[in-house]
């Protein structure tokens, strides 16, 4: 049995009045609404996911690395591991990309691979040598500084593009960008 859904056609057509739109198309609809609205916070939970990989294995690894260094390549180490699973979270699940992985994956790294410069040659070797924070305390806030910066960078730039399947991806995408024109 087919159902139907009446509502305000102004924003579909450009025309005011009301009319009749299949549910089916009507829940496509609220889906990709819903799914772009909470792409920040599955930004936030992929983030957390990482940064709680990256944050175990850096205190464990450094506590094992018994050398001069060791906090950073302890960081190294943990960033190889946490990056790609950021990564992976975000193109498959946050951004929903469909696009070329090894481009996408070049430009997530180029980004990664600054942003983990900076936060392990500047902001640590700053709040630990430096400022003498200690390092379980120094890496979150360290984290936390550049955590907004890497969400536009990344929404924008590496997995933001609109490609075949539509915007971000998403193959409903697709069908409410072609109706549109």
């Amino acid at each position: 049995p087919a159902h139907f859904c009446i509502c305000n056609t102004k924003e579909r057509t450009g025309l005011s009045g009301t009319g009749v739109i299949p549910m089916e198309k009507w829940k496509s609809f609220l889906g990709t609404m819903c799914e772009k609205s909470f792409v920040p916070l599955k930004y936030l939970a992929s983030s957390v996911a990482a940064f709680g990989v990256n944050y175990v294995l850096l205190l464990v690894l450094d506590k094992q690395i018994p050398s001069v260094g060791s906090m950073e390549l302890a960081a190294l180490i943990a960033w190889i591991v946490s990056s790609f699973l950021n990564f992976t979270l975000n193109r498959k699940w946050v951004f929903r990309a469909n696009g070329s992985y090894s481009k996408a994956f070049l430009e997530y790294y180029s980004l990664a691979t600054v942003v983990f410069c900076i936060k392990t040659f500047g902001f640590l070797e700053l709040l630990t040598r430096v400022l003498h924070l200690q390092l379980w305390f120094a890496a979150p806030l360290a984290e936390a500084i550049l955590f907004i910066c890497n969400y536009f960078i990344q929404k924008k730039w590496i997995f933001g593009r609109k490609n075949t399947e539509g915007e971000n991806g998403h193959p409903d995408a697709a069908s409410t960008t072609s109706a549109r024109k």
